[in-house]
């Protein structure tokens, strides 16, 4: 919910290891500045460290992944007005802190004496305490640099003529997409963006085959000499390893939140501003257009190669992927799962000259709680269709997240990828030793997930062939019944699959470096 709608949404629990069950969002939250508010409840301070049941140590529980910890006083029957206005300017605090110039996780414990239950002569109603005149909870404001930042950067574009903007996940958080490409369109450079951008589908102007022609031919992508960072760490191994080999004079970061996205560390300027300054360098027209013709010819030639084979080739996930992007409506909700699923968004997510809703849990990148994540995005945008695209892992690591479904009443298409495993562990070398590859990684589990699906009340579509697939997601995108669509493959012939297809693009590639232009 609070990814969906880029506001505090709060999270309660008693307290002990209901607490600790947070842990997950609470670093996922952290690392993808999403803005939380956890309250857990807790045992007061004379039963700590005493073996009292549902008792552990809460305080600072979540330790540098909350941006701020209180640990509060336990409530009294005849609370002071100073107490009273204490508590109505923390929770102004907390919300501010939480909503602020770095978006992230602020974690109140709080501490309760028996009796639990209300005192029938207490006349305080929920909103008193909160009724403080003089508090705000408005989140700080943005600052922009100082004009010799600015000039410092319309310096360097006007010296560096051949550059690329990268837009990784969460980029349409901090920078409008209207004005990102008014400035790649001002200053001639290829905006490479990630699936969960925010700019990968609406716009087909977008280079969205990074992936697949840095993974086929990294070496013949020229090398720009400056690189524009915005949004987190793109999702693309290849495209990282290339921003980390071909070292460009100038790799510059851009976050009004000042958040670092560089793991490579590679970059050479940091800039904490906001659009207000890519408003400003369009009107430089200093770029050159040399760069973004290589790019536009590369991709071309890719997703020429990507539809052919993945409208006409063999089925594979691949190939439901971009089936999937397809026919998505207009204004869809769609969570990639990670491991798999959102590498897979990433290779085959061609842009569809309509605008799609994408999220996925990139900040520490964890299979846990990606269903329930999934249903709350869709319970916020419930006006919109909901398709969650997982794996079975992840799928099987948050079953438990699917009782959403009947409890709120949700209309979900989960689509389920089945490969019986990790597959994501065959594109690294331990896939070369076995048994303890199959037993510790690949870690087959031989489960039905019908099972699960009418555990919950919902349905279940098993969906082995692309005519089968296509018309399962007829049958249930925009219905109001819940459905898992099962897509069985198989991860080794995916992987030969998906080494094929970058090869095909590779050799297009070539032929395109050998025309003379």
């Amino acid at each position: 919910m609070a990814l969906a709608q880029d506001r505090p949404v709060a999270l309660l629990c008693t307290s002990g290891t209901a607490a600790a069950n947070f842990y997950p969002a609470v670093v996922e939250a952290n690392l993808a500045r999403v803005p939380l508010l956890v309250i857990t409840a807790d045992r007061p301070p004379e039963l700590r460290h005493s073996g009292a049941n549902q008792t552990i140590d809460q305080v600072k529980l979540y330790g540098d992944h909350a941006l701020w910890s209180v640990d509060c006083a336990p409530p009294e029957t005849q609370s002071s007005t100073l107490a009273l206005r204490q508590l109505a300017t923390l929770a102004a605090r907390c919300l501010a802190r939480s909503n602020g110039l770095r978006k992230g996780v602020v974690h109140v414990n709080m501490p309760f004496r028996k009796p639990l239950e209300p005192d029938e002569e207490d006349n305080l109603t929920p909103g008193d305490a909160l009724s403080v005149p003089g508090v705000s909870s408005a989140p700080t404001r943005s600052m922009e640099p100082e004009e010799a930042g600015k000039d410092c950067f319309h310096t360097l574009l006007r010296e560096c003529n051949h550059g690329v903007v990268v837009c990784g996940p969460g980029t349409t958080r901090e920078f409008p997409a209207e004005s990102l490409f008014e400035f790649a369109r001002a200053i001639g450079w290829p905006l490479i963006c990630d699936p969960m951008s925010g700019l990968r589908y609406e716009r087909d102007v977008v280079v969205a085959c990074a992936d697949t022609i840095l993974a086929a031919r990294p070496k013949l992508a020229p090398v720009p000499d400056l690189v524009l960072r915005l949004g987190a760490v793109p999702t693309s191994a290849a495209l990282n390893a290339w921003l980390d080999s071909a070292e460009p004079e100038h790799q510059i970061q851009m976050s009004p939140s000042g958040t670092w996205a560089d793991d490579s560390h590679r970059t050479t300027g940091f800039l904490q501003a906001g659009h207000s300054l890519l408003k400003a360098a369009s009107a430089l027209n200093a770029g050159s257009a040399r760069h973004a013709i290589w790019w536009s010819r590369a991709e071309r030639a890719t997703r020429k190669v990507l539809r052919r084979c993945l409208d006409e080739g063999d089925w594979f996930d691949g190939a439901a992927v971009a089936e999937l992007l397809n026919h998505l409506p207009a204004n869809t909700t769609l969570f990639a799962g990670n491991s798999l699923p959102v590498r897979l968004l990433d290779q085959f997510g061609l842009p569809q000259g309509r605008r799609l809703h994408v999220f996925a849990n990139r900040g520490a990148s964890g299979i846990d709680g990606n269903v329930s994540t999934a249903l709350g995005l869709g319970y916020r945008r419930a006006q919109h269709p909901l398709v969650a695209l997982v794996g079975d892992i992840t799928l099987y690591h948050d079953m438990n997240g699917l009782l959403a479904i009947p409890r709120l009443g949700l209309a979900a298409t989960i689509v389920l990828l089945n490969n019986n495993g990790g597959g994501i562990f065959r594109r690294l070398p331990v896939h070369e030793f076995e048994p303890e590859f199959t037993d510790l990684f690949l870690t087959p589990h031989d489960l039905d997930f019908s099972h699960a699906a009418r555990l919950y009340g919902i349905g279940h579509i098993l969906a082995d062939s692309r005519h089968m697939f296509l018309a399962a997601l007829a049958e249930s995108i925009g219905s109001a019944v819940s459905s898992i669509i099962e897509v069985p493959t198989d991860s080794l012939e995916d992987l030969r699959q998906r080494d094929r297809l970058i090869e095909a693009v590779g050799v297009d590639l070539d032929r395109l470096q050998a025309e003379p232009r």
